[in-house]
């Protein structure tokens, strides 16, 4: 699977929680380094969630195994 830099940080990180929520700061912490305080925004999140659930989804076959944690990220 092809995957930018991005994606992997972020599919890294929610894999090392796997089955915990990981909010969506933390994913802008260990993925871009920066928090909601610092200027990091939820559409960065969102849409590289995104990517990473089509691509994933396109690997495996079926829907991707990213669940939205409403309220609070997502979990693998």
């Amino acid at each position: 699977m092809d995957l930018t830099p991005t994606e992997f940080d972020a599919l890294a990180c929610l894999v090392r929680r796997d089955g915990q929520p990981v909010s969506y700061d933390e994913l802008l912490q260990a993925v871009w380094g920066v928090s909601l305080a610092e200027g990091g925004s939820l559409p960065q999140v969102r849409s590289t969630i995104a990517r990473l659930r089509k691509k994933l989804a396109a690997v495996a076959g079926h829907s991707c195994r990213i669940e939205n944690v409403r309220g609070t990220g997502y979990r693998f």
